[in-house]
């Protein structure tokens, strides 16, 4: 209270000291204050939305929604529902949501339009670049091994006094799932997508690289048959391994057996030759023209100008026939494509079955504990009907023994702490620190306005105070009783007797 009372004396003695319109101007900017004080703390409590979800990921919308209404997150949709936008405080907790439903990084915030209306050509085609960058990156993660892909490309600028311009290229940044491995064909079919995207970009100049470092390079025609053969007879392993294992489920029950299958096969080269024409594109390539005229002249007419010769003339005149004959022979070359394609036919050689049962599962032992008699004959005619088993070349053995325990003792695990409640204490505590600074601050200011104390101000000022008013009280009485005296006194004090005096002096 003894830094407080005196500065609210200060302002009071200030408000009196003022006029009337300075008061009211005083009030103006109080409000004027107050108003601007409360709007920045409004302001600055308000939610500062950030894009989650762009357009290009619409359709993983709904799954994010319901992971942020679990979470209590609040978000909006800016637009017609293109984007998905949460505040900035939330996004860190919101990313994390987003990712696990398959949401990539928003990238398209740093993208914004391509240049503007004022941007330069190279602005432009950055920006185009960075629009295609993410466009090739969104469809790339549609495929089923891939969780997320970063798309780079080096497209070359060619000058206008340049002759020669360089080859684009690429790079590709995969984050497969959870155990997959991406195949050689797999990224071969990403080369060719990225290839056929950009101008000039050929498949082998696509790098290809996964999280984990590895990279993945388009293979030669024969590796790529290799391996095409290779993945064959895995996915052929795999097809049979799966029939055996289901028909041996409905009979030994779930974990009760495991069936592997080894296949060696054979693969018989052989090409086709294709060959296509072309008729609309024929060229003439040879052409001969022959050329035959005839021409019969009449004789002149002999002897006397009779009936008879003149009819003779006419007919001579008819006879007199000229013919022309045109030959025109024309080779045309049309163009054809022979087309040889290379293939390759399986031919099974061999096939090795393994077959391990359960034997300590249940219902497969009799009293005494041992294995039911004909479990082996059984288990081996059910696993050769199911995989195509010839008896003459393919092989088979059935083996029963007991299967580990696969029971898992999970230990409780500590749940993580939470750190948003603490998040929200410091907030509330960083808001009434800095509310108790800001008052700390004005009352040093008010500080400034505290009135001096007066110097002959002491312990004894009360008492002073009243014999002076005492010695006030009966000093007016008696000048209210004897007011000539007074007149006197005062005329005494301050010489003016004297110079009445002196004036009469004068005067005589």
């Amino acid at each position: 209270m003894n830094i407080v009372k005196p500065s609210i004396d200060a302002l009071l003695k200030i408000w009196q000291e003022n006029s009337p319109a300075a008061r009211i101007g005083i009030l103006l900017l109080a409000a004027l204050c107050a108003v601007a004080i409360g709007g920045v703390g409004y302001w600055s409590v308000q939610p500062s939305y950030v894009v989650l979800v762009s357009e290009s990921e619409s359709g993983k919308v709904d799954k994010v929604v319901d992971a942020l209404d679990k979470a209590g997150i609040d978000y909006q949709l800016s637009g017609a529902g293109g984007n998905l936008m949460v505040d900035k405080r939330d996004y860190a907790k919101a990313r994390l949501l987003a990712r696990s439903n398959g949401v990539a990084d928003s990238a398209t915030a740093a993208v914004g339009s391509l240049g503007g209306a004022f941007g330069s050509p190279t602005e432009r085609r950055n920006m185009a670049r960075v629009q295609k960058q993410l466009n090739l990156a969104s469809t790339i993660k549609k495929l089923t091994v891939i969780e997320n892909a970063d798309v780079h490309l080096n497209i070359p600028d060619k000058g206008p006094f340049e002759r020669k311009k360089s080859t684009p290229s690429a790079s590709v940044l995969l984050t497969l799932t959870p155990g997959a491995r991406l195949s050689d064909q797999q990224a071969l079919s990403i080369a060719s997508f990225v290839a056929y995207a950009v101008e000039d970009l050929a498949p082998k100049a696509v790098q290809i690289t996964d999280k984990d470092g590895r990279s993945y390079t388009i293979p030669d025609d024969q590796v790529a048959q290799i391996n095409s053969q290779v993945e064959y007879v895995a996915e052929a392993e795999r097809k049979l391994e799966q029939k055996a294992q289901t028909q041996l489920l409905h009979f030994l029950g779930f974990g009760n057996a495991s069936v592997q299958v080894s296949l060696d096969y054979t693969f018989k080269s052989g090409s086709i030759t294709k060959t296509d024409y072309d008729p609309d594109g024929k060229v003439a390539s040879e052409e001969d023209l022959v050329s035959e005229t005839t021409s019969n002249v009449d004789a002149p007419a002999v002897g006397p100008a009779t009936v008879a010769a003149n009819v003779d003339g006419k007919r001579r005149a008819k006879s007199n026939v000229q013919s022309k004959t045109e030959n025109i022979k024309t080779t045309y070359l049309v163009p054809k494509t022979e087309e040889t394609q290379a293939n390759s036919t399986p031919v099974r050689n061999l096939m090795t079955v393994s077959v391990l049962v359960n034997s300590s599962a249940e219902g497969l032992n009799d009293k005494d504990g041992n294995p039911l008699p004909g479990l082996n004959e059984k288990v081996a005619a059910i696993v050769k009907n199911a995989v195509g088993f010839k008896e003459d070349v393919d092989a088979i053995s059935v083996e029963l023994l007991p299967f580990p325990s696969n029971d898992i003792s999970a230990e409780a695990v500590a749940a993580p702490f939470d750190w948003s409640g603490l998040k929200s204490i410091i907030e509330s505590a960083s808001l009434a620190i800095a509310a108790l600074a800001a008052f700390v601050m004005g009352i040093m200011m008010l500080r400034r306005f505290r009135p001096m104390p007066e110097p002959e101000a002491t312990a004894s000022s009360p008492q002073m105070d009243r014999q002076r008013m005492e010695n006030v009280n009966q000093l007016s009485s008696l000048i209210k009783d004897n007011p000539e005296v007074f007149a006197q006194i005062v005329r005494s004090w301050s010489g003016a007797e004297e110079t009445d005096s002196s004036k009469e002096r004068r005067a005589a």
